[in-house]
Order: structure tokens, then sequence, then C-alpha cells
């Protein structure tokens, strides 16, 4: 029969001891896997200096790092982010779950999937993408939260991450823009309660005053451009003359047939005076050639098996990104790992949504619809979005920005498979 009743975290009390447990296990496990060597890079530099609007980068990053005195200190700083995020998302999900074995399973499995050495490696890295999918994590938390039980305390959990999160990357504004946009349709038209009202007061706030401070800074956008024009739309002979016809400079010093650097065309005065609006021919591109703007990462979400004759370069794998930047120890047995997240690999995934999906399609089929599937399925599908979207807007390291979709549609995955199993079980009990 379902356990209801309920005490702290939403966890039942006689099972807190168990999730006391759980949580001084994986505190314990965390610490153990933990480097205090920094890994320090080119951009690190960006992330030390804070500049609260028009920075080189958004203040998200530079701010958190400017609480800690050192790099040291940056990676306690971001480890202890990262523990937070994993507990939360667990315990969140855990709290909408009826069935005591699954909900001690699910705890379990997402400690264990922020154990996991893709996750803990980028702690020890000087860079924005360890706080980055602390974040993502607990973005996920905070609108399950306010998704379930909408209350002025939920509503400022997400816009307060949602705050965080959109000014951790530059990708994100234009994210919390769209998803700012859909919110306020939404509750136009269904004239929803005041919590959702003051929801989409203030993530529209939050994605106007996004907007503006990366229009204030404009570099790190110029060059991100530049790369993608000179290696996706420059070798490209029909490509190039849709975008010369479209306003952008011809250039004609620069050889057709090939790909040139950033660097080489912010050279160029007239193409970096049309890179300020460049961004807005290229998304028109993107919309009108949807082959153009699906093909290319698509060719890059998945692995494959190369042939033994192939001498061409492997291609990324987004969804299971095999970029480390920094350095963890190993604290989960081999085999649970690859089947948690295996970088390179992508089979395991593709078995774990090919099951989540289709039984929850099954199972609300037979019994009716079932609400904690919906921001799983919204999670899962704003993943792909997000890598789409990164894959086009840079070229440079494509793996390390596809990060945080690869662990957000994990996570989606398996909280739609936990209120999945969570059903059945119930149901099988009554």
């Amino acid at each position: 029969m379902a356990e209801r009743t309920r005490g702290r975290l939403g966890i039942a009390r006689r099972d807190e001891w168990i999730v006391g447990s759980l949580l001084l296990g994986f505190f314990a496990l965390r610490a153990l896997a933990l480097r205090t060597t920094p890994l320090v890079y080119f951009d690190s530099g960006d992330y030390r200096h804070l500049q609260l609007w028009g920075g080189r980068r958004p203040f998200t990053v530079p701010l958190l790092f400017w609480l800690a005195p050192s790099d040291t200190w940056k990676i306690v700083e971001q480890a202890a982010v990262s523990m937070f995020a994993w507990i939360a998302i667990a315990l969140v999900l855990a709290a909408g779950l009826e069935d005591r074995r699954v909900r001690l399973g699910c705890v379990t499995t997402f400690l264990a999937l922020g154990l996991t050495t893709q996750i803990t490696n980028w702690d020890t890295a000087i860079l924005s993408d360890s706080i980055t999918i602390s974040l993502t994590v607990l973005l996920v938390a905070a609108w399950i939260a306010v998704y379930r039980s909408p209350s002025r305390w939920s509503v400022a959990a997400v816009l307060m991450v949602t705050t965080l999160w959109t000014f951790a990357r530059e990708l994100h504004v234009y994210v919390t823009a769209v998803v700012a946009l859909i919110v306020v349709a939404i509750v136009v038209v269904r004239r929803t309660r005041a919590p959702w009202r003051i929801l989409a007061i203030g993530l529209a706030i939050i994605a106007v005053l996004g907007v503006a401070e990366r229009r204030a800074s404009g570099q790190t956008s110029k060059e991100n451009l530049a790369g993608v024009i000179g290696a996706r739309v420059l070798p490209e002979h029909e490509v190039r003359r849709w975008f010369v016809d479209a306003g952008m400079p011809a250039m004609p010093q620069l050889a057709e047939g090939r790909t040139h650097p950033d660097k080489e065309l912010l050279a160029i005065p007239e193409f970096n005076r049309w890179a300020s609006s460049g961004w807005m021919v290229y998304a028109r591109y993107l919309l009108t050639h949807p082959s153009f703007a699906i093909d290319g990462p698509y060719r890059e979400l998945l692995e494959q098996r190369e042939a033994f004759s192939d001498t061409t370069p492997a291609k990324e794998v987004l969804l299971s990104p095999k970029d480390a930047y920094g350095r963890s120890r190993p604290v989960l047995p081999s085999a649970l790992e690859d089947l948690l997240f295996d970088p390179g690999h992508t089979g395991a995934l593709l078995m774990l949504g090919a099951i989540a999906l289709s039984g929850a399609v099954v199972v609300s089929a037979r019994t009716g619809s079932d609400p904690r599937h919906d921001i799983p399925m919204v999670v899962v599908g704003a993943a792909l979005l997000y890598v789409v979207l990164s894959w086009h807007g840079s070229v440079f390291e494509p793996g390390r920005h596809a990060m945080p979709a690869a662990v957000a549609v994990r996570v989606g995955l398996f909280a739609l498979l936990a209120a999945l199993i969570d059903r059945i079980a119930v149901e099988h009990s009554r």
C-alpha cells in the first residue's frame, strides 16, 4: 500500500533515517571524488573578472567566483553547489511519489547520477560549466516544485534560480526569453491564478534585463558569429550567396570553398560592422532552411560506430559529451556509471528514453494522464532544442556547450521513469 505519512522534506517519517544515510554516503563519496588541483584555461580569466553589467561574460559565475578567495576555494564552492543541486532534485522528485520503494529508488538514482565522473570532473575546472550544470539541475527541481504546488515560495525559487541560470551563459538569455513568452501567453489565455501571474511577470523582467545586458556586451557574440560564418557559411557557395544577398559583406578577399578563422573575419571592418546584427540574419536563414538548422546538430547528436577504414575525425556526441576539462576520482562501479552517464556512448540513454517515453504514453492511454509527466517531458524537449541552439551558436567546444542539455535529458528521463514506475506500483497495490 502506498505510504502517505510524510515528514520533513516530503519523505515518509519511517524513511527519514534511510534517506539521511543515503545523504551521508553521498557527501562522503562526493568528498572522496573531489580533487583540489585547479585546472586553468584561456577563458578562466574572464570568469575571475566581475562586471555586473555589460561584461565579457554574464555575471553569475564571476559573482560566485568573487566570493571564493582562491582557485582551491572555487573548487570547493563548485562542489558544494553541485551537491546541493543533486540533493534538491532527488528530494523534490521523491516528494511527489507515493510508493515507498520508488521514492527510495528515486533518491538513490539521482544521488548516484550526481556522483558520476562526467558530473564531478567539472568542479576542478575554473570555467562556467560546473555552476551551469548545477543551476540547470536546480532549475528543473524548482519548476517541478512550482508546477506541483504553486506558492509564493516556489515562485520565488523559480525566479531566483532562473536569474542565476540566465546570467550563467550567453545562450541562456535567449532561452529564458522564449520561456517567458510562452508562460506569459499561457497566463493571458488561461487567466491563471496569482502565483502564475507573478511568475510570468518575473520571467518577463528577467528576459528583458538579460537581452539588454547581452546587447551591452557584444564582443563574445561577434566572436561566436564570426566562427559560425567562417566555418559553416563561407565554405558553402549557395549558403554564402544567400547571406551576401541578405546584406553580409561579399568579402571577395576570402577564398570560397574553405573555412576561415573568426579572427580573420573580425579583422575586416565591413564584417565587424555587419556582425552587430548578423545573428538576426543567421536566425532568418535557419527559419527558412530547416534542413540546415536540423541536419548539422543531428549528425553529432548520438554516437556512431566507426568503420575500420575511416580516417575522418570522430564526431561529437552531443547527448553524451566526452569532454573532460577537470579531474575527479571515480566512486561508482564502472557498470553503474556506464548506465547513468557513459561519456561518448548513447546506447543506455536511448534505451532509457525508449522505456520512459513509450511507457508514459501507454500508461497514460490506459489509466489517464499524469501531471507528473508534464515537466519531465518539457525538459527533454527543451534540452534537445538547447543542443540545436548551442550547436548553431558557436563552433567552439560543442560538446562542452552541450553538457547542460545532456544532463537535463537524463534528469528528465529518470524523473519520467520514476513517475511511471510509481503509477504502476500504486495501481498494482490497489
